[in-house]
């Protein structure tokens, strides 16, 4: 009797710590325990629990370097008023360098804050380019979603979740990858931000171009454009610059009187091929269905390959142009505008 209670003994603790062994060598590493420990921490504010469990540097520098990688490559400059709106003009002026180092801060301050209050800290638009990225990086929204695949590649996790995005009805894929930290899985990186990024680019390319539509259609209407032509004086042997002036004829087909309006006019050699664009932001009163004559110069440098190539297409003089409207103001202080990405 005595052996057999020796033996179950045995067995019981063997057991346990087969049990244990479980829970430290296999439970512990996998994500749903990962997950389990972050949601705790969103749920006590515990923000070293969520670090023990995120990656919080790595991550936070992943999501800026994939950003302005992002931006480089897109025509998101000026698009808003914040660090990371102002981005692709910053680029182009040799700031990047500057900038990172305060993306990255402000970044994993807005994500600790998340914890540290369970919300996000973001400003009150809903569709910026620095929502859509504290939308992205906020982990909450990864708790209550089962992901659709996990791919383990030695210490390495990735699992593929489908995440809704209500602003385009659409099912997009963000990946995690996790990685083995002592005894458990840390959260690194959204291993396809660059790619989410270039989706969501396009499908607000796609929202923004929806919403124009019609807007162009009223200027077209409202503002049309006549008689374009344009002269300069030849160069001689000294010159290096030529002005060259261009002028239309604007005529306001609507109601109220315009005051203000921006536009541009491409032109376009006989083959097609681009010419030059001619800006126009012009402050002008042109009451209804009057016309007004407006000129405007622009400067090319005959040293120039494009510029000399422009000016020997001018001279032809065989082309054709087209306008591309932005905005228009009347007087009475309304106005029509196209809308932006990411406002």
């Amino acid at each position: 009797m005595k052996k057999v209670f020796i033996i179950i003994l045995i067995l019981v603790l063997l057991l346990l710590a087969a049990g244990a062994g479980y829970y430290y060598f296999i439970f512990f590493k996998i994500p749903t325990y990962t997950f389990m420990q972050i949601k705790k921490a969103y749920d006590t504010h515990d923000v070293e629990l969520f670090k023990k469990y995120v990656d919080v540097d790595s991550f936070c520098e992943q999501v800026v370097d994939d950003y302005v990688t992002w931006i480089s490559q897109s025509d998101l400059a000026d698009t808003g008023t914040d660090v990371w709106s102002e981005l692709g003009s910053n680029i182009a002026k040799g700031m990047i360098g500057l900038m990172k180092p305060q993306m990255v801060t402000e970044m994993k301050n807005g994500l600790l804050y998340s914890v540290e209050n369970n919300s996000i800290n973001s400003s009150s638009s809903q569709n910026t380019l620095k929502d859509i990225i504290s939308g992205v990086s906020n982990l909450q929204s990864f708790i209550n979603n089962n992901s659709v695949s996990t791919v383990k590649n030695g210490k390495i996790t990735t699992l593929k979740f489908t995440i809704h995005n209500d602003q385009y009805s659409a099912d997009l894929e963000i990946d995690l990858l996790l990685r083995e930290k002592g005894n458990h899985l840390q959260v690194v990186k959204v291993s396809n931000l660059l790619d989410y990024l270039k989706t969501i680019d396009y499908l607000e390319q796609e929202r923004i171009d929806d919403l124009n539509a019609n807007i162009t259609n009223n200027m077209q209407e409202l503002l049309s454009i006549s008689n374009v032509k344009y002269e300069w004086t030849e160069p001689d042997e000294w010159t290096t610059y030529v002005d060259v002036t261009f002028f239309a004829d604007f005529k306001n087909n609507g109601n109220k009187t315009i005051d203000k309006f921006t536009l541009s006019l491409t032109l376009y050699d006989s083959s097609g091929n681009k010419i030059t664009d001619i800006d126009f932001d012009e402050s002008k009163i042109i009451k209804s269905s009057s016309v007004v004559k407006i000129k405007l110069n622009k400067e090319f440098d005959i040293y120039d390959s494009n510029d000399k190539k422009a000016l020997d297409s001018l001279r032809k003089g065989d082309g054709t142009y087209d306008v591309t409207y932005t905005y228009i103001h009347f007087a009475d202080g309304s106005e029509l505008k196209l809308h932006k990405k990411f406002e």
